[in-house]
């Protein structure tokens, strides 16, 4: 009887052993790598989608009009000349007055909307609700290193990279780098968003940062200069810390 049940419990054992150390070895590698990414704002828009908008789902694809059970009120606050303009309705649809506010804002403010409305539910009374978001106006052309793509990454390798221990990094782990490149081309506001876990890979990370060399600044369609955020990120890039970043598209 016993030996019965010793035997399954040997292949077993034997079976883990077999497996265990493969298993190990490919939960521990992955390809390490150092990327730079533009990040966008919550809500980014760009002028030519808030030219052609007709409705809220134009202007925030991530817009819900099914919530809705009907609309108190839609404010849309635009700054024209420096100077706040609200325009309202009771729709999703965007009125005329709507329409040419959004046109003629002033480039590169952000425009904020409120929706009052009274939800689509079975319940035998109605509390008003309200959706509020800020669409951020993006620019037609994106900050970019003096010197090319190319360089940029050459500085990054060269004065940081380089110069940690990459075993610090296992797999699914990470390090991001928040910065922003301003008006003047210069970078600002650079701190640690996501911990590599070990002081000195991080210092070096953020020195090399602040060390870059200057920007060409991004600009509107019309010229106008203005700021733009971006994140270095080292380390494997398979880690779901990158989802904590908004590298999404439009």
């Amino acid at each position: 009887m016993l030996k019965h049940l010793f035997r399954p419990i040997a292949i077993l054992v034997t079976m883990i052993l077999w497996y265990a150390p493969s298993f190990s070895q490919d939960t521990l590698s992955f390809d390490f790598a150092f990327e730079v990414h533009k990040l966008y704002p919550s809500f980014p828009i760009d002028k030519t989608k808030i030219e052609e908008a007709n409705t809220l789902l134009d202007l925030n694809r991530h817009y819900n009009a099914d919530w809705v059970k009907e609309y108190v009120s839609v404010e849309i606050t635009t700054l024209l000349n420096g100077e706040n303009v609200v325009s309202k309705s009771k729709s999703d649809i965007l009125t005329e007055e709507q329409t040419l506010n959004l046109i003629a804002a002033d480039v590169g403010e952000d425009i904020d909307i409120k929706v009052s409305y009274l939800p689509q539910n079975s319940l035998p009374y109605d509390d008003v609700k309200e959706i509020n978001f800020t669409l951020t106006a993006i620019p037609e052309h994106d900050a970019s290193f003096v010197n090319g793509h190319a360089k940029m990454m050459s500085h990054l390798k060269e004065n940081a990279v380089d110069q940690i221990d990459q075993s610090v990094f296992k797999k699914y782990q990470m390090a991001a780098i928040t910065f922003i490149i301003d008006e003047n081309g210069q970078v600002t506001n650079e701190h640690i968003h996501t911990s590599s876990g070990n002081e000195e890979v991080d210092a070096i990370l953020l020195k090399a940062i602040c060390n870059m060399p200057k920007w060409e600044a991004a600009t509107y369609g019309n010229g106008m200069k203005t700021q733009q955020e971006f994140v270095l990120i080292v380390g494997d890039t398979q880690s779901c810390n990158m989802y904590r970043l908004n590298l999404g598209r439009l």
